[in-house]
């Protein structure tokens, strides 16, 4: 039984990483980018799978793993993931810490490229209530010059795994 209802809502943005690309499907999976431990339930820190690109494009060829985006979306479906239609989509330039090589977004491609594929299986795992990866925290230790990345799974109640933290040379 699908408990997922539609809501009718004005055009509005969210800003997130792309934490998972279904190209089969033409979708791509959008968590907040600005995530700490008080607004993980928070609906707008809930992840989102958005679909339906704007005509002639292709959404998994603009967007990449780890990019960080801005989307203009509407018709929003609660469940979780939340689900939504895409009006726009903007790729954004992340930061870059002072004497760090890589951006942000390079370091969580990263990441994702090595780790994403058991991620989203935990994702597709029955009983685990759709928990997807969520970016805790992204620092850059200038001493060591390497990044540290803290990604947990969420489900829409609860923390279904905490991962080991990720360490990526900054090369």
């Amino acid at each position: 039984m699908d408990h997922s209802s539609n809501v009718e809502t004005p055009t509005t943005s969210k800003v997130g990483f792309v934490m998972d690309i279904n190209k089969e499907d033409e979708e791509i999976l959008v968590v907040n980018s600005e995530l700490d431990e008080r607004d993980t339930k928070d609906a707008d820190a809930s992840p989102i799978w958005f679909s339906n690109p704007p005509k002639d494009e292709q959404l998994y060829e603009k967007a990449e793993l780890g990019d960080k985006v801005e989307i203009k979306l509407k018709d929003v479906m609660e469940s979780y993931p939340g689900q939504a239609l895409i009006e726009d989509i903007k790729i954004l330039s992340t930061q870059t810490e002072d004497g760090a090589d890589l951006s942000q977004s390079e370091v969580l491609r990263e990441v994702l490229e090595k780790n994403g594929e058991e991620m989203m299986e935990l994702y597709e795992t029955p009983g685990s209530g759709g928990a997807v990866p969520i970016v805790r925290s992204m620092d850059y230790d200038s001493e060591a010059d390497e990044w540290n990345v803290k990604i947990i799974s969420q489900s829409a109640t609860e923390t279904v795994k905490e991962y080991p933290e990720f360490k990526v040379k900054d090369e």
